[in-house]
């Protein structure tokens, strides 16, 4: 994964990772999250436009680490979509 490739250089920057997405596959989103979860080097979280589903799962992970930065451009959202069966009676 690229992420990982540049936890390797010597650079002082923060790797700047920018998410517009409508979802996508979960096991590689949760891959990702894992990796920015245990990541050494700064790295900021940017929300551009939109993040769904998987992608809002993504702003949320790194929470615990002290290298992670998150923030999100005005008028930008993220949406998180409750899985399952919804009833009204229940």
């Amino acid at each position: 994964m690229p992420l990982k490739r540049f936890e390797e250089d010597d650079i002082s920057e923060p790797v700047k990772l920018i998410i517009s997405t409508p979802g996508g596959s979960v096991c590689d989103g949760l891959v990702l999250c894992n990796i920015i979860d245990q990541y050494t080097k700064p790295l900021e979280i940017y929300v551009y436009g939109y993040a769904y589903s998987m992608g809002a799962i993504i702003i949320c992970s790194g929470s615990k680490n002290p290298n992670v930065k998150k923030y999100c451009y005005p008028f930008s959202f993220a949406l998180l979509v409750p899985s399952g069966n919804i009833n009204k009676d229940s």
